[in-house]
């Protein structure tokens, strides 16, 4: 049960208990490594590759804040850092390598996603919820890291509606409805938030899936394609296009749903521009940063949340690599590239993991790989990296590939 709600609130980041942060997400993780540590069963990442580039992140960034304008602010950087990376991480390593501790992760998230997408599109339907720009802020305050956070959560319920095997019980019926509607509603959710980086990450989503599905699919292969799957993508992809012709004022779900589509295309529009405002404001924030490098910052970087204090235009540019590069100098962007090398690795091997899994395992896997890929490619165009759900994924997919999951055995080692 503890590592249900781990799952269930992983969504919700916008619960914090302090100053730093601190989520209650963050305090069930807490709870669980002190609960698998009583069990004897806190394992350490058996990649050399992930300690050297948790090294590599946190050292330099432990020396920015030291000479840092804004102390206060690097140092809750400085520990969020910290915190997925040496607490966060290996914690659900360790319950990802019970067969039974990932699946209540994976019914959290997709439980808590669903609860978390609803709230939001009855946030909308009924016009009280936040907007910056006539753009749906949502719960994470920033139209970006909502659209971002559905992003990912759609990759699980995706994931969960086409990989999990089709069974008659209730409760199996009941889970790949409720991720249908998580899923619809999330686009429907990044749409409002007029986000082209959002709707470019569940573009990647569905093309990775349908990749998932031919690389899975050979003659052992347990999984099985559906009639309800087919109708699972058909669903999401018809109330998505659905929005496109509901341009009229007559009011209630159509207004909604036209509502979530008529900022996307203003600003999909403007983005088509290379002259256009939104471009080529994104352009002079990274030629802002450019001009800031120092020998200083090209070592250890301005310190964490500390670049706006160097730049002329006091504004962060819109990626999250080149800005860690500014605040974390060149050892903590090496840090970075060395874990997506990890997860490209990681996928590479998670391929024949996957074909010899069980169901849930390879549904898992494939969530983790959608997830991430999503992280990687939304970093491109965002300045935060220390959402916990984002690295969830990570920490599922190395567990997954390095016990070995396979249909012999549920959870790929023996119990202490």
């Amino acid at each position: 049960m503890l590592y249900f709600f781990v799952g269930f609130f992983a969504p919700l980041q916008s619960i914090r208990l302090s100053g730093f942060n601190f989520t209650l997400f963050d305090l069930l993780i807490i709870f669980s490594f002190f609960y698998e540590l009583l069990r004897g069963r806190v394992r350490l990442v058996k990649s050399k590759g992930y300690w050297l580039a948790s090294f590599m992140i946190a050292i330099p960034a432990l020396l920015g804040a030291v000479f840092s304008l804004d102390g206060r602010a690097a140092v809750i950087q400085v520990f969020q850092w910290l915190f997925i990376l040496y607490v966060v991480i290996p914690t659900l390593y360790s319950i990802c390598f019970s067969h039974r501790g990932r699946k209540a992760l994976l019914l959290g998230i997709i439980f808590g996603g669903a609860l978390v997408s609803l709230y939001s599109a009855i946030d909308i339907y009924r016009g009280g919820g936040q907007y910056l720009g006539g753009r749906y802020a949502g719960f994470m305050g920033s139209p970006q890291p909502t659209s971002f956070v559905m992003a990912v959560l759609i990759a699980y319920f995706l994931s969960v509606s086409l990989f999990l095997p089709v069974k008659s019980s209730l409760f199996g019926s009941f889970l790949r409805g409720v991720s249908i509607v998580g899923g619809t509603l999330s686009v429907l959710v990044i749409f409002y938030a007029a986000s082209r980086t959002g709707v470019l990450a569940v573009g990647l989503v569905a093309v990775l899936a349908a990749t998932a599905l031919i690389l899975t699919r050979h003659k052992r292969a347990a999984l099985r394609i559906g009639k309800g799957r087919y109708i699972a993508v058909g669903l999401v992809t018809l109330m998505t296009l659905l929005a496109i012709p509901f341009s009229d004022n007559r009011g209630g779900v159509n207004d909604f749903i036209a509502g979530s589509t008529a900022k996307l295309v203003e600003r999909i529009s403007a983005s088509s521009d290379a002259d256009s405002r939104l471009i080529k404001g994104r352009v002079e924030l990274l030629e802002d940063g450019l001009e800031t490098v120092s020998i200083r910052s090209f070592v250890i970087g301005y310190g964490l949340d500390n670049y706006i204090y160097h730049a002329d235009m006091e504004k962060k540019p819109h990626n999250v690599i080149f800005l860690y590069f500014l605040e974390g100098g060149v050892f903590f962007l090496a840090g970075l590239l060395i874990i997506a090398a990890l997860f490209f690795l990681y996928s590479y091997k998670a391929i024949s993991v996957a074909r010899s899994s069980l169901p849930l395992e390879r549904s898992l896997i494939i969530a983790s790989v959608l997830s991430f890929s999503v992280v990687m490619v939304v970093g491109l165009f965002n300045t935060s990296a220390t959402i916990r759900l984002y690295w969830i994924s990570f920490a599922m997919l190395m567990a997954l590939v390095d016990v070995g999951v396979n249909t012999s055995s549920k959870d790929g080692c023996s119990e202490r």
